[in-house]
């Protein structure tokens, strides 16, 4: 058996950040890393973009303002300086390369592994690629399997959700373009992420309204009155349709084991927050680990509640369609 003082699963953004910060302590640290072919583009806060560069990482383009149509038919722009759009995938990555670098040993696995208390730590077992099995003991277990929140509801935590998004995103080739572009409509929001090779389209509204999009998305493009005139001849590429409402782990960490980015607490893509929160969350985790979970879960709980608040002032601002199913249910999310 291989022994670990920390086993990461999911090397996503979180999970291998969190690699990184346990590695600078002196730990060792296994990461299971499952292939996930899926990828966006989408914008890096300046806070986000400065905590990569400490970690000498630097992907993507400099982004300068975010242009909306949000509340109004004026076009609002915010000056965005050190803020970066990038591929999502090539940051992990970049991310977990670093890690790597660091002395990280990543373990490709098939399947999420079985998990069962062992002395003062955790006896796990996972498939690998070519279906032999790797057993490993490790002191502690970090999830960042992101909104599954795999390893955490499999040690008996509960996903607690808010509200309901869904969202349609199509890849756009070549749209020559570099920026972020979002648009409120009658049922729900547009946003148009790109650099000039490679863009991401995505259209967030309730599931029904999704279902109905997936075949039209393109046709909903020109019912926007400005999106369409930055795509007046789109190649969109497959479409994909995910859940991205708020939500969080209760609890999100235990004895022995923490959760961390969307794992820990996933926010609505409106935020663009994820990223900031994955390194956030990657610089608490040994802390929370030797001395104690209740007061990192403490604190994923009172940040969510704030962000929520924040949510609902940010729709508030969109008054257009006071009638609009999909606008009222987002000035009252209930836990479910």
């Amino acid at each position: 058996m291989t022994e670990y003082d920390a086993l990461v699963v999911g090397a996503g953004v979180a999970g291998s950040a969190t690699a990184l910060e346990l590695l600078s302590a002196g730990w060792r640290v296994g990461i299971l890393h499952q292939h996930d072919k899926v990828s966006a583009i989408e914008s890096l806060s300046p806070s986000a973009a400065r905590s990569l560069q400490r970690l000498s990482i630097q992907t993507g383009s400099a982004l300068t303002e975010i242009i909306a149509w949000w509340g109004s038919e004026r076009e609002a722009r915010a000056i965005q300086s050190d803020a970066r759009i990038v591929l999502r995938s090539a940051l992990a990555d970049a991310v977990r390369g670093r890690a790597i670098e660091r002395g990280a040993v990543v373990i490709e696995g098939r399947k999420l592994p079985c998990i069962e208390r062992y002395r003062e730590g955790w006896l796990v077992t996972c498939e690998a690629e070519r279906g032999s099995t790797h057993r490993l003991t490790v002191k502690y277990l970090i999830d960042g399997t992101g909104r599954a929140s795999a390893i955490g509801r499999r040690l008996g935590a509960r996903r607690m959700c808010v509200d309901e998004l869904f969202c349609i995103s199509m890849s756009v080739h070549e749209p020559g373009l570099l920026g972020t572009w979002t648009e409120s409509s009658s049922e729900g929001w547009w946003n148009l992420c790109c650099m000039p090779e490679e863009g991401t389209l995505s259209f967030y509204s309730t599931a029904g309204r999704i279902r109905k999009a997936k075949r039209y998305i393109a046709a909903g493009l020109y019912d926007t009155r400005h999106l369409q005139h930055l795509l007046p001849a789109p190649t969109l590429g497959n479409s994909r349709v995910r859940a991205c409402g708020s939500s969080r782990l209760i609890p999100c960490a235990g004895p022995g084991w923490v959760s961390v980015g969307d794992a820990a607490a996933a926010l609505q893509p409106l935020a663009s927050a994820g990223v900031s929160k994955a390194l956030r969350d990657a610089l608490m985790v040994r802390d929370a680990l030797e001395h104690g979970p209740a007061a990192y879960d403490r604190f994923q709980a009172s940040e969510f509640q704030s962000y929520v608040r924040q949510l609902i002032q940010h729709y508030a601002l969109e008054k257009r369609w006071s009638k609009s199913p999909f606008w009222t249910a987002r000035l009252l999310p209930t836990p479910s």
